[in-house]
């Protein structure tokens, strides 16, 4: 396809850079309002064709930074998948649109085939495995099909992509809103990386990178199996939880449900932490983690803010405040909360997948860094917790039944996982069920927060922000 001489990069830049916020900005991935963006710079890494690459670094008034990346691709005419961004307004003559790249079947074929570039570009690099690179030649992009394409809430992009021939398997291609410099796509790399051999990850196929400054690489998108055919534990429980509550009859391939959350601790969660143990030092190195990094840092930094929004939000007062703040930190410094090993560090069940052949998967691994495996645990239990409630203020079921059959399963959660570790010499068995129990009280603290500023927005957020500090309060009282 062939574009007027004024459709150079310059142009395009100097186009786009201009308009950033109609193009780019959605404030339930950026998660800052626009009023409080002091500056937005962008740096183009990449041009071939007709597609053009960004990284958009973001200033607040308040002095915090933020990195996005966003890649387009520019044409004439536009099929249905595609995600329209906006309108080229360079020349009134001629109309072009400006399309999110990785919606677009062109768009995804000149980026695998990008990687027969003999130039290196270091601030834009596409890189993939063996398996693809041998049909690289016969490579045909069949479809693409963005999930979520309307709104959803995540700081990601996700587009499932058809290609032949490459044994009738589709790839998801995970695009990175990153906010924070690296961590969220380095992260997920490298726990694929370190996983690949157990079958709970799924299957690494390539990626992009840039390398903007020395020794900095930075992973914007990952190509990883599409997990078909399969459902979320989440919904497992939720539907095993009403039907048994609701006296439904269970349908007979309907697999129990201790049984299959024994699994999921057993061959998913406490092999994270067991295998990360025994690879620590490598991921550390990997992750560019400081051998001096203190795990209670950013415990407390996200504490500190968590409080000062229920605070805003007039759910606490000042005292109730600083007394909380204070039992806490010393909580948090009496329990051995040191450098362990590698967690999920944002474990749910919506992330843990069970397939047709019963193979579980545990996804979103962007979170994967160094912490207490207690966390892992406490975020499962909180979330069967929040289940519960969540039943009981939606459904039609037998009073406090949810709550009751749910905590036998957390209890065979805890009970699992202290089995365990029974059988293995790992430093964080001492104190294990105390700081289970402290992180529950801190994720409770963080939905509480989390909820309290849409109070307005939903009656249902109301009862989840009154739940959650219940629940905090109840384990509060036992620790102070």
């Amino acid at each position: 396809m062939s574009f007027p001489p004024y459709l150079d990069s310059i142009s395009v830049y100097n186009n786009v850079s201009n308009r950033w916020a109609e193009l780019f900005y959605e404030i339930r991935r950026w998660r800052v309002k626009v009023e409080e963006i002091s500056n937005c710079k962008m740096e183009l890494i990449n041009a071939s064709k007709n597609c053009f690459d960004f990284m958009l670094s973001v200033e607040t008034f308040d002095k915090d930074f933020f990195e996005f990346y966003e890649s387009i691709i520019i044409k004439k005419e536009t099929s249905k998948e595609e995600r329209i961004l906006g309108e080229l307004k360079i020349n009134s003559h001629d109309k072009y649109f400006i399309i999110d790249r990785f919606s677009s079947a062109e768009g995804i074929f000149n980026l695998f085939k990008s990687v027969d570039k003999k130039e290196k570009n270091r601030k834009f690099s596409v890189f993939l495995t063996e398996e693809i690179t041998k049909v690289l030649d016969k490579l045909e992009i069949l479809s693409v099909f963005p999930l979520f394409p309307k709104g959803e809430p995540t700081t990601n992009r996700l587009y499932i992509v058809k290609i032949t021939p490459f044994e009738n398997k589709d790839l998801l291609v995970k695009r990175y809103l990153p906010r924070e410099l690296f961590y969220r796509g380095n992260n997920e790399f490298e726990a694929l990386k370190t996983f690949k051999k157990t079958g709970f990850t799924p299957k690494l196929f390539g990626g992009i990178k840039t390398q903007r400054k020395p020794n900095q690489e930075q992973i914007l998108a990952l190509f990883i199996e599409n997990i078909k055919e399969s459902r979320e534990l989440g919904e497992l429980i939720w539907k095993t939880t009403y039907k048994k509550c609701s006296k439904e009859e269970l349908q007979p391939q309907q697999p129990d449900l201790e049984t299959l959350i024994e699994k999921v601790v057993q061959n998913v969660i406490f092999k994270i932490h067991k295998i990360s143990y025994d690879h620590k030092n490598l991921i550390i190195k990997n992750l560019q983690i400081s051998p001096l990094y203190d795990p209670l840092h950013l415990t407390k930094i996200d504490m500190d803010e968590n409080i000062k929004i229920l605070l805003q939000n007039h759910i606490i007062n000042i005292q109730e405040a600083e007394k909380i703040g204070k039992i806490l930190k010393t909580s948090l410094e009496k329990i051995p909360i040191k450098l362990f090993t590698v967690i999920h560090n944002d474990a749910q069940w919506r992330q843990i997948l069970l397939t047709k052949k019963e193979r579980l998967v545990i996804l979103d691994l962007e979170e994967f860094y160094i912490g207490h495996p207690a966390k892992d645990i406490a975020d499962l239990i909180t979330a069967n917790k929040f289940i519960a409630k969540h039943l009981e203020l939606t459904e039609s079921i037998t009073p406090n039944c949810p709550t009751k059959f749910l905590e036998k399963i957390n209890e065979k959660i805890i009970k699992t996982y202290q089995n365990l570790l029974k059988t293995e010499n790992l430093p964080w068995k001492k104190h294990f069920l105390e700081t289970v129990n402290l992180y529950t009280l801190l994720r409770h603290l963080h939905d509480a927060a989390y909820y309290a500023p849409l109070i307005k927005e939903k009656e249902i957020y109301k009862d989840f922000t009154k739940f959650s500090m219940k629940m905090f309060q109840e384990i509060f009282k036992k620790i102070s």
